[in-house]
């Protein structure tokens, strides 16, 4: 079992790092070349890729394997790698599962459409330290589970 983050606009690394290091699971960081900053926590592996469209995406999906935690808030990357077996969480602490994932990917359609049409859509809120709080405890509780089911 590893974390792997698609950490492109990822706000809570020091919080997947930190408890990757505290339950003894290696965390992967895959971000694009354009995000790259020389304060990187080095309890964690960092890849860098091509900043090309999807090249984070297909990174992830690449290194994944079942039972694997991914962080993203991309909805088809998600989908994806659900398909994998993998558990797949948002950065808001939102756990997607395979009875969720086809209508966020159809309101995620229906939002490109009226873009596309001219019209606006409501973008995400703001994330807060309640977001983050949320986020830290539903990804111990996921790692609990695993740590549960794999004894």
């Amino acid at each position: 079992m590893q974390i792997l983050v698609d950490g492109d606009a990822c706000p809570v690394k020091n919080i997947i790092v930190k408890l990757g290091a505290d339950y003894h699971i290696p965390v992967t960081i895959i971000c694009s070349h354009a995000h790259y900053t020389a304060d990187q926590d080095q309890r964690a592996d960092w890849v860098f890729v091509d900043s090309s469209y999807q090249n984070v995406d297909m990174a992830i999906v690449n290194q994944a394997k079942k039972d694997d935690i991914i962080v993203t808030q991309d909805y088809g990357l998600a989908s994806l790698l659900l398909n994998k077996g993998c558990d797949v969480i948002h950065h808001n602490g939102f756990i997607y599962q395979n009875d969720n994932i086809e209508q966020l990917l159809f309101q995620r359609h229906l939002s490109a459409k009226i873009r596309q049409a001219g019209g606006r859509t409501k973008g995400p809120k703001p994330f807060n330290e309640t977001d983050k709080k949320q986020f830290e405890q539903a990804l111990v509780q996921i790692i609990e589970k695993k740590k549960h089911n794999s004894r």
